[in-house]
This record gives C-alpha cells, sequence and structure tokens, in this order.
C-alpha cells in the first residue's frame, strides 16, 4: 500500500501530537518518587520512538519525491526523438 504525500503529512501531525503529550506527561510525572519517574521515563521513551517515526516518514516523504524526479527525467529523455541513442543510455 503506497501512502499518498497528504496521508503521510497527516500521520506525522497525530505523531507530533502524541509526542507533544508523551513529553507533557513526562514532565508532569517527573518527581522524587520512584514509580512517578519510571512513568516518566516511559512517556520520553514513547516520544522518542514518536520522533524517530516521523524522521522515516520525513524520509520516505523525500525518496518518493526523488523517485518522482528520476521517473520524470528519464521519461523526458525517452520522449524525446532529438537526442542521440547513445546519450540516452547513459541516463537508462
Amino acid at each position: 500500500m503506497k501512502l499518498t504525500k497528504e496521508e503521510i503529512w497527516e500521520i506525522q501531525h497525530i505523531l507530533k501530537k502524541e509526542k507533544d503529550l508523551m513529553e507533557q506527561k513526562s514532565q508532569e510525572w517527573y518527581n522524587d518518587n520512584e514509580d512517578d519517574k519510571s512513568i516518566s521515563l516511559m512517556c520520553d521513551s514513547k516520544a522518542n520512538m514518536m520522533t524517530a517515526l516521523i524522521k522515516k516518514l520525513d524520509e520516505i516523504l523525500k525518496y518518493n519525491e526523488l523517485t518522482k524526479s528520476i521517473n520524470n527525467f528519464n521519461d523526458s529523455i525517452n520522449s524525446d526523438n532529438n537526442i542521440n541513442d547513445d546519450f540516452k543510455n547513459l541516463f537508462i
């Protein structure tokens, strides 16, 4: 299943909201009580995982855009009848 750019942006938006919530919860639970500290650390860990997912989705967006540009470039070369066949083969 391929996600559209807009769908990826929507997922990133939701992840950013959840990350912010986890960071807020982490601060709320952080105090001298050991149980509270463990909850705080768990919230920090979840926030870090969400940050990693957001970054991975950014990489996917960049990869998709690059692939699209390369495909468009190849299509334009292949459709141009004025370009020498030897030159075309350099880019295919």
